[in-house]
């Protein structure tokens, strides 16, 4: 598949920093080309929809998903979660693509909507873009899972 060095490891790095089952159904929010879903089917094996608003990632994506094999995954391109119905996702992992807070306050609250309840966001993110405060104030709280070079996973309950 096309992946960059980099983008592999923190899609690997937010993967495997999330607790996920066979049966969840995830959410690859902001999927790029699709690797942080391709490490969740292979590790995991759970449905997974790759989410980006970007026609070509959305490409690059569905191409890489089929090039490693990865059934149990569609990757679409939208404006963004707000098509998806209520409390439809167990797990939502999020590589923002954007440091405007306002931007990134507004994709988490409609990532609040579309998660069950107890269920998990985790955020893969530069440790000075902000998230936590984001997090604290969409979710209530958050937790700092793992953190790596100048990324971290911080993750937040619905």
């Amino acid at each position: 598949g096309v992946f960059s060095a980099s983008d592999l490891n923190r899609a690997e790095m937010l993967a495997r920093s999330t607790e996920i089952g066979e049966d969840d159904e995830v959410l690859d929010l902001g999927c790029r080309h699709g690797e942080t879903s391709v490490f969740v089917n292979s590790l995991y094996g759970a449905e997974t929809l790759a989410l980006t608003r970007s026609d070509i990632c959305r490409s690059v994506a569905s191409r890489n998903l089929g090039l490693n094999d990865v059934e149990e995954c569609e990757a679409v391109s939208d404006d963004g979660p707000e098509s998806i119905s209520h409390n439809s996702f167990d797990v939502c992992l999020f590589r923002p693509g954007s440091d405007n807070p306002n931007i990134l306050r507004n994709d988490l609250q409609e990532v609040q909507r579309v998660l069950r309840p107890s269920s998990r966001v985790a955020v893969c993110h530069r440790k000075e873009r902000g998230v936590e405060s984001v997090l604290e104030s969409v979710f209530g709280g958050f937790s700092v899972d793992r953190r790596e070079f100048d990324y971290q996973i911080t993750s937040a309950t619905n």
